[in-house]
């Protein structure tokens, strides 16, 4: 799961719409991803488990936002984005207890360990997508030493500096 590049996911009810204030950065956010693979015989609870945490966290004072997706063609893959309002918020949100249910539920079911990534934003959307919209998630692992560089092109649209 780690090396997925361009997963593409379903906007059906599972996704989230993203309130479009909340969409806007924060300084000091931090971005959660985590991507969950459940076996396949599980996707429907799989899907449940992943609603009903997005919708429990959502609830959470400390949260800006959280979306979920479902992958399409493989329906036992999930993806769940959070926006947090800082890393004392995120903490305060891992222990909490509906968020210890949902990690036990899903490790009884999962077909290989949930990958969670914890970042902080540059590039954050400033608008909700239409509803139906399809969401197209990507990551790109970048050593520290070449991160300034690697964002200064992100945000050119991937292009070098000589075009290439």
């Amino acid at each position: 799961m780690r090396s997925m590049l361009g997963i593409v996911l379903a906007a059906a009810p599972l996704v989230a719409a993203i309130a479009g204030a909340a969409l806007a950065q924060d300084e000091g956010a931090v971005y959660v991803v985590t991507y969950i693979d459940v076996a396949s015989r599980a996707a429907g609870d799989g899907a449940a488990l992943v609603k009903r945490y997005r919708d429990s966290s959502r609830k959470d004072g400390g949260s800006l936002w959280v979306a979920a997706g479902q992958e399409i063609g493989r329906p036992n893959r999930f993806i769940l984005v959070e926006a947090w309002r800082d890393q004392h918020a995120f903490d305060g949100h891992q222990g909490d207890p509906e968020a210890a249910r949902f990690r036990d539920a899903i490790a009884a079911i999962r077909h290989s360990p949930s990958d969670q990534r914890i970042n902080t934003g540059f590039a954050v959307g400033a608008g909700p997508p239409p509803k139906g919209a399809i969401y197209v998630e990507t990551h790109i692992d970048v050593p520290p030493q070449r991160r300034e560089a690697a964002e200064a092109r992100s945000r050119r649209g991937g292009a070098a500096p000589d075009g290439g």
